[in-house]
Parts: C-alpha cells; sequence; structure tokens
C-alpha cells in the first residue's frame, strides 16, 4: 500500500487577508505609483479615514499631509522600493492631528520585479510621550546630566554638562569621559579609579575636583546610578553638582580653625626671658603686693575705742576681708 506524499499545508487567499484584516497593526499595500491598494480595519483606527476613502489615492495624500513631515515623507518613498525601512516619525490623522507612529516597510517583488510596497504603522505616542518627558527633564535641568556606556564613553551630555564644564554637546559624545573632564594627571588617576570603582557596583557618590574646558578646575559632587537593560549593566548615568563656594568656604573654616589651635597651644613669654623665670618673677611680685596691703590698708588695721574683749569679738563678724 502505497503512503500519500507528505505535502506543505497551503492556505487560501482568504486566510491571508484575514490575518490582514483581523492585525491590531495598521498595514497599508501600495502598488509601484504608492496609490493604496490595501486599507485594513487598524488602519482605518488609527489614521480616521475609512476603507473606501483610503484605495486608490496616494500615500502621502492621507498620512503626509502636514507641511512639517511633507519632505520627510518624500524621502521615505524614495527608499521603499529600494530596501527595508524601519523608522520613528509622525503621521497626520484624518482630523489633522500628528500621530507618533513606527513604520515598517518592505517592497514587494515578485519575478524580480517590484509591484509595490507593504507597510505597517505601530501607535507608539504613548511611548513617545513619555520620552520627550524624560528628555525635557534631562534638557532643563540645572545640574549637569551625563550618561556612559559600559567604555566610559559620553552618550549623552545636556546643557548643565555644557554650562558646568564648558564643552558643547557635539564636542562631547563619544569621548572619553575621564579624559574629556580630567585631564590634570593627578585627577586623571583618581578619575579613572573612580570610574572603575563604580563600575564594579550599582552606584556611586564622591566630592571631588574635575577640569573644564579652559583649564580650570571646579569643585563637583558626583552622584552615579548603574544603567541596566534586561539586568545587564550597559552604563551609567551620572548627576554633577557644582559645589566649588561650598568646598570654598569649608577650606576657609579649616584653616581659621588650624591657626586659632596654633595659637592657643604656643607659650607666652617676654622677650630674653625663660618660661621659668617668668613664673619666678610672678610670684615674686605677688608675695609683695600682699605684704604691703596688709601693712597699709586701714581695713586690716583697725582702731577700736572700749576695752571689752566682748565687744571686740561680736563685731570681728563686720571686719572686712583683704
Amino acid at each position: 500500500m502505497s503512503t500519500p506524499e507528505a505535502r506543505e499545508p497551503t492556505f487560501p487567499r482568504q486566510y491571508y487577508e484575514t490575518l490582514v484584516e483581523a492585525s491590531p497593526t495598521a498595514i497599508v499595500a501600495c502598488d509601484p505609483q504608492l496609490n493604496i491598494m490595501s486599507w485594513n480595519p487598524a488602519a482605518e483606527r488609527l489614521f480616521g479615514y475609512a476603507q473606501a476613502e483610503a484605495l486608490g489615492r496616494h500615500i502621502d495624500e492621507l498620512v503626509a499631509r502636514h507641511e512639517s513631515i511633507r519632505a520627510e515623507a518624500a524621502a521615505v518613498n524614495e527608499r521603499v522600493f529600494e530596501e527595508p525601512v524601519r523608522l520613528v516619525t509622525r503621521r497626520t490623522r484624518k482630523d489633522g492631528s500628528l500621530v507618533d507612529v513606527v513604520i515598517r516597510s518592505v517592497p514587494i517583488t515578485i519575478d524580480d520585479r517590484s509591484v509595490g510596497a507593504f507597510t505597517l504603522y505601530e501607535d507608539v505616542g504613548e511611548l513617545v510621550r513619555q520620552r520627550r518627558f524624560f528628555e525635557s527633564l534631562v534638557e532643563q535641568s540645572p545640574a549637569a546630566i551625563v550618561m556612559i556606556d559600559d567604555l566610559i564613553n559620553v552618550t549623552l551630555w545636556n546643557p548643565g554638562a555644557e554650562h558646568l564644564f564648558g564643552y558643547p554637546a557635539a564636542e562631547a559624545i563619544g569621548q572619553n569621559l575621564d579624559d574629556l573632564i580630567a585631564k590634570d594627571p593627578e585627577l586623571h588617576a583618581e578619575a579613572t579609579a573612580w570610574s572603575a570603582e563604580g563600575m564594579a557596583g550599582d552606584s556611586f557618590h564622591r566630592i571631588g575636583r574635575r577640569t573644564r574646558k579652559d583649564g580650570s578646575l571646579v569643585d563637583v559632587e558626583i552622584v552615579a546610578v548603574s544603567v541596566r537593560l534586561e539586568g545587564e549593566p550597559i552604563g551609567f548615568y551620572i548627576i554633577y553638582h557644582d559645589v566649588t563656594e561650598l568646598e570654598q568656604t569649608r577650606r576657609r573654616l579649616e584653616a581659621r580653625s588650624t591657626s586659632r589651635w596654633r595659637s592657643s597651644s604656643a607659650p607666652v613669654s617676654s622677650p630674653g626671658s625663660s618660661p621659668s623665670r617668668s613664673r619666678r618673677a610672678c610670684s615674686a611680685a605677688s608675695r609683695r603686693t600682699n605684704r604691703s596691703s596688709v601693712a597699709g590698708s586701714p581695713c586690716c588695721s583697725p582702731t577700736w575705742s572700749g576695752s571689752r574683749i566682748s565687744r571686740r569679738a561680736s563685731n570681728r563678724r563686720s571686719w572686712p576681708r583683704c
């Protein structure tokens, strides 16, 4: 008995059409002139056009009507028949509003002949809004914020870092951080040691000095935390606070305190005399003063009228003390 040959399953056209119709992602197919041939329900929801409105129209008439994106859309159109395209950009809805989308497009080729393009549009508006929110926090922060990769190369350099260190972002990004802001040989050794220590842990906090572009030194507080992707460290997020005034005040107070301590601990003596001789002179002068006070002071030599001892005894309590 012969067994039937195993055949790969074949799916009717209706099966693929159902996949496109049921997809939660907007799917659009265009001919070589970029006129729309397929427009699924997800595309209707994303852009606001019904299928009957979209079919047969040029894709840019629907989703690239805004002046700010027209040139970019035309540049993408030149690529879609040559290579796969993937980019995050914006497109226009029917009501004129802009929507953030990820575009994935591939050319459709049959018998080595280009017959159109197949494009997916995915709404990433919420993700882009969150990204822009955090980007604005970094851009508007008065503190210097820097990100580095696992090779200590700068990947982010905000305006606060430009102001603190003097390097524009275009000049700083891609440079080794320690080479950039620790040019002094002694500081560079410290910076590389601290970088190695930071990379070995999850966070880092130090106060030290770093170099500006003009060669001057600035006192900074350094706070760094590890950046991880899927549990693996990929770099560090670093914040620098300028603490120059605080450090200068601290140094002045320390210098003043040291000076006072040295002054209070130094021995006091007159020129040409030893401390022991000075002490003997002070003791002799004190004895002479006490004798003269007892002999010459009327308070210590009272005179009495009367001879009764009891009266003198009773009045002794009122004698003034010398």
